[in-house]
């Protein structure tokens, strides 16, 4: 009996285990040429976008990563921003602040991953501060964070550029993110795409955050 048994578990951890390679054969080609389709994207973002500043700047922003210096430099050393909706307050974060948003954050389309997001397709969406597919600032919380802490260049970049009640999309270059490494769901060589709402943000040696209104 006891054979029959291992022989039983025996099948049963073959099973699994030929799931198991097709789930990473599945996963290892989800990303294939993944550097040189990220590098492609960024390109013709970035051209778009810069043609899109000059003839709608109120809605369109290239933005000088802060960690770079003010030459012009290569075009990944920008971020892309699309502003969905403007607040009218003019007020914005530095780097040694705090802030709340609320976020979520999107690979690029991918072999079985895609979504629209207002005028362009994402993919994976990777990380969200809040449910659903649709923000509901009445009931969804905020999260809070300092603007630098330990966020990549590119976000905190873009936080340094919105203010309270804000609502943009904003692109960033792998080299402006994680770069050549992965970071739990996001693949090396990652284009990343942020849909960020600025809820407030607190000035550095406030006590507390703004009041909601």
């Amino acid at each position: 009996m006891n054979k029959y048994i291992y022989t039983f578990i025996s099948c049963c951890v073959a099973l699994l285990s030929m799931t198991s390679c097709s789930e990473s054969s599945t996963d290892s080609t989800e990303y294939t040429n993944w550097q040189a389709t990220n590098d492609a994207y960024f390109e013709t973002a970035y051209i778009q976008a810069a043609a899109n500043s000059v003839s709608d700047p109120e809605h369109w922003k290239l933005l000088k990563a802060t960690t770079k210096d003010k030459a012009e430099g290569k075009k990944t050393d920008y971020v892309i921003m699309q502003v969905i909706s403007a607040s009218g307050n003019t007020e914005a974060p530095e780097h040694t602040d705090s802030v709340r948003v609320h976020y979520r954050g999107f690979l690029l389309p991918s072999a079985t991953h895609r979504a629209p997001l207002y005028n362009m397709e994402v993919g994976l969406c990777f990380d969200s501060s809040f449910y659903g597919n649709v923000l509901d600032v009445n009931t969804a919380i905020p999260v809070a964070f300092p603007v630098a802490g330990n966020n990549i260049v590119g976000f905190s970049t873009a936080l340094q550029y919105m203010h309270p009640g804000d609502h943009c999309i904003v692109t960033i270059p792998y080299q402006l993110g994680y770069k050549d490494k992965d970071n739990n769901s996001i693949p090396a060589y990652s284009t990343l795409i942020f849909e960020i709402t600025m809820d407030s943000f607190l000035k550095y040696g406030s006590s507390s955050f703004p009041k909601k209104q």
